[in-house]
Order: C-alpha cells, then sequence, then structure tokens
C-alpha cells in the first residue's frame, strides 16, 4: 500500500503508475505488463539501445581516449538512460551540451527530504519559495514545459498515421496504450526491428548471445544487490497489520525499508554478503539461477514488482557488451567515491575515469 502521503511525496508522478492505487494502478499495470511482453516492442527497445550505445556513447569513449581526457561515467550512463527514453533532443553528444529537462530528471534529493522532514518544515519552504522544495518546484515547472512539447508532438504523429489524440493535459497517461498500437500497427516500428545491424567491428548483439552471457548477467544482479539504484522504500499500512515476527504495525505507520542493508545482510546473503561473486546467481550447471523477489529486493517484490526487469537486462548487457569489450577503464586514483544525498543511489561526485581503447 502506497497511500496518500506516498502520493505528495512523489506527486512529480501525477497518476502515473508509480503513485496509482486501486483500479487506476491495476488498468496501467496490465497495459504496460502487456507492452513489456510484446515482443517487438523489446526488439525494438533493445535496437534503440543498441543505436543509443552507437552513435552517442561509444563516439565519445573514443574521443575521450584520444585526447586522453578524464570522463564523469556517471554522467555518461545518465544521459544514455535519458536519451533511451527520450530522442529528441539529443543529450548524449561530443558537446555534452546541457538540456535543462534531463537535468530536471534528478529531483531525487528533495524527494528524499519529504521522506524525513515534518510536513509544516516543508509547507514553510513552499510558502517562502526556499530550499530543496523551490528547487523541486522549478524543475517539475521545466519538466511539464518539456512534456508538453512532447506531446503535442505526438499528438502530430498519431494524426499522421490515424490514431486517436489525447486533447487534454490529464490524458498524459493514454500515451502508454497508444505506444502499443505504435508497435502493433505502425510499418516504421517494425522496419526498424526487422534486421540485424553490423556497421564495421561493431555487431548488434542478438537475443540469444545475450542469453548466453550467464557470467555478466551474474555480475549485472551482484552490482544491483549491493548497490540498488533505489535504495530504500517505505510502505504504510491503511490497517492495524503484523510483520513475520509478529510485530504489529499501526494503521498510516511508516515503515521503512533498506534495500541496501538487506543486500548486505549475513542472514539472508550468508558470511560472504560482502564479496562481489557473480558465481552466486550461476547454478551448477551453468544456467542463471534466479532468487526470490523478497530475497533480491532490489526491484521490488509483490504485486508492485518492476516490469521492466528483463527490458533492463537487455539494456545493461548491450552497453556492458559494447564498452567493456573495447576499452579498459581506470578510475582516478584520488576519487572520492561517496553517495549522494538522495533516494537515488548515485555518486556525489561522478565516476571519474581514464579511459583506454583495447589492443
Amino acid at each position: 500500500m502506497h497511500g496518500p502521503e506516498f502520493k505528495k511525496i512523489f506527486d512529480i508522478f501525477g497518476d502515473g503508475i508509480f503513485a496509482a492505487e486501486s483500479k487506476s494502478w491495476e488498468n496501467q499495470r496490465k497495459t504496460i505488463k502487456s507492452l513489456m511482453n510484446d515482443t517487438r516492442f523489446q526488439e525494438y527497445v533493445a535496437t534503440t539501445t543498441w543505436n543509443k550505445v552507437e552513435t552517442g556513447l561509444i563516439p565519445i569513449l573514443e574521443l575521450v581516449s584520444e585526447m586522453g581526457m578524464e570522463v564523469d561515467m556517471q554522467e555518461l550512463f545518465q544521459r544514455l538512460a535519458y536519451d533511451c527514453s527520450c530522442r529528441d533532443p539529443t543529450s548524449l553528444c561530443i558537446e555534452l551540451s546541457h538540456l535543462p529537462h534531463e537535468k530536471a530528471f534528478g529531483g531525487e534529493e528533495a524527494v528524499l527530504y519529504r521522506h524525513i522532514l515534518p510536513e509544516i518544515f516543508l509547507k514553510l519552504q513552499r510558502w517562502l519559495h526556499i530550499g530543496k522544495e523551490e528547487s523541486f518546484r522549478k524543475g517539475k515547472e521545466v519538466l511539464d514545459k518539456f512534456l508538453l512539447h512532447f506531446i503535442s508532438n505526438k499528438q502530430q504523429n498519431f494524426k499522421e498515421i490515424g490514431l486517436p489524440v489525447a486533447c487534454e493535459r490529464e490524458d498524459f497517461d493514454l500515451l502508454t496504450s497508444y505506444m502499443r498500437v505504435l508497435v502493433e500497427k505502425c510499418d516504421l516500428v517494425l522496419n526498424l526491428i526487422s534486421a540485424v545491424k553490423e556497421v564495421g567491428k561493431w555487431k548488434f548483439p542478438n537475443k540469444d548471445e545475450l542469453k548466453n552471457l550467464i557470467y555478466l548477467h551474474g555480475a549485472l544482479c551482484e552490482s544491483l544487490r549491493l548497490f540498488p539504484p533505489v535504495p530504500f522504500q517505505h510502505k504504510a499500512p491503511l490497517e492495524q497489520d503484523a510483520l513475520p515476527n509478529g510485530h504489529r504495525i499501526n494503521p498510516n505507520t511508516k515503515t521503512v525499508l533498506s534495500f541496501f542493508s538487506m543486500g548486505r545482510m549475513e542472514s539472508i546473503w550468508g558470511n560472504d554478503c560482502l564479496e562481489f561473486k557473480p558465481e552466486r546467481w550461476i547454478s551448477e550447471s551453468g544456467c542463471i539461477k534466479g532468487e526470490p523477489s523478497f530475497k533480491f529486493a532490489t526491484l521490488n517484490a509483490g504485486p508492485r514488482s518492476f516490469l521492466g526487469k528483463q527490458m533492463s537486462f537487455v539494456q545493461l548487457k548491450i552497453t556492458a557488451v559494447a564498452i567493456i569489450s573495447h576499452f579498459h577503464f581506470r578510475v582516478r586514483e584520488d576519487h572520492l567515491i561517496s553517495p549522494s544525498t538522495s533516494v537515488i543511489l548515485h555518486m556525489k561526485h561522478g565516476l571519474m575515469v581514464k579511459v583506454s581503447k583495447s589492443v
């Protein structure tokens, strides 16, 4: 149960699936699940990711390698993630130009303070237009303007291919179902995913090749176990409830779940819980060994488990295959590694590395 408090904290998501409840949540989840399970959509996402890596990330790494410069890999990966979601304008380019709406997505610091500060303190910040709440407000304004422009462009595309148009701002959630129609009906999309692309030494890895990367899969799971992108979450019951150990939880009591701590607990992962061991995800027969979602809770568990899990692994593997096989990375020796103040696990000072080409 998320509840009204959760929705207030994450008001930037509006009535989207992340904060939705009841029937609205059920309908959105059914639609998104149907889209995620469509093979053609999966192939489209994989192809799009590869194109972004090939035309955006790789050229930057090659340039940095040739010039002997250092680069912030966290910054590059954030831009790559943005470009895979929003195709225009491009964030991952040689110029690394500043895009206000791309940076506006990073309101995680304000969201963290909403978890821990009293409501009266947050209201005071909003009234005085100061602090994290003011920064958050400005970021939402930038996002609203960007989304309005994005929706307008989408509506024009729908008109051109004869699809219904969402006319109101609150109809933005319907874009998800429209995208499903695009995947099923639009020849342009089907043509984009119809062929495996090979340019010079860069070759698009197909599904079977990605599935055979067992050790890489284990390494990704191990990274997510030790460094969950969302390190904590909270739940609040509508009625009195009880934990498995018998501890009673009163209605509307906020219970914080630390996925970061859970990934490092001996009682859950054994005596070697602090070791980075991809092997723990590989069975004796050499296959990927799954773990219950309530044990490996990084991608959530139960009814609200992350629907994009498989697609995320595909994107991660494509990116890893492309860069690890062609570049060496060395972290700056004096680089300070510390977490940022955020609901998303970021490095406060980025990840500065020196890049060199593989021989």
